[in-house]
């Protein structure tokens, strides 16, 4: 059986929070991972939506190497908002189209509001089946699975992705 962790980057906790990286993780029941996205987005995107001061100031604590991954870099070379909700969207239905409906895992209360909020913002419909989404943190408290020791760098989506692909494979075999 295939699943899916979502993660994103924000610089607030509630819907309408500013989005500053937004990854998923294709991977198996053994936590192979399969295919993965990841977008950067655009600093001007950040402008119509929340920015929690509580938030930017815990961003100041993180590592350098942390910041400088999700917030350094060329915006150029980063999305829009629109074109990488729009390219996660395209994302989740060739995966949909080559492995069927998937199990989407996230921090739930958290990633899928914020997610939902911008996809409605932007004017696009919601992509993901709200019946497959599950959340880890209800996983690892039923099996006791700890998350695993962090490898790359914690607070960048791709990195949170691949290490959360880690634990829930863990803590699906615990069951």
């Amino acid at each position: 059986m295939y699943h899916v962790t979502l993660d994103i980057e924000t610089l607030g906790t509630a819907p309408g929070a500013a989005i500053v990286q937004v990854a998923a993780v294709l991977f198996n029941r053994h936590g192979t991972i399969i295919n993965e996205v990841q977008y950067c987005i655009r600093e001007e995107s950040w402008s119509d939506y929340e920015m929690d001061p509580a938030t930017v100031s815990w961003w100041m604590t993180q590592p350098d190497e942390a910041r400088e991954a999700v917030f350094g870099g060329d915006d150029r070379d980063k999305d829009t908002l629109k074109s990488a909700l729009t390219g996660l969207g395209y994302w989740f239905a060739s995966m949909k189209t080559a492995y069927g409906e998937l199990p989407i895992w996230s921090h739930a209360s958290f990633d899928m509001p914020i997610l939902q909020a911008a996809y409605r913002q932007e004017g696009i419909a919601f992509p993901l089946n709200h019946r497959m989404f599950r959340d880890i943190r209800t996983l690892t408290h039923l099996t006791g699975v700890q998350k695993t020791k962090v490898e790359g760098i914690a607070h960048t989506a791709l990195d949170d992705c691949r290490n959360q692909a880690k634990y829930i494979s863990k803590g699906l075999e615990a069951l």
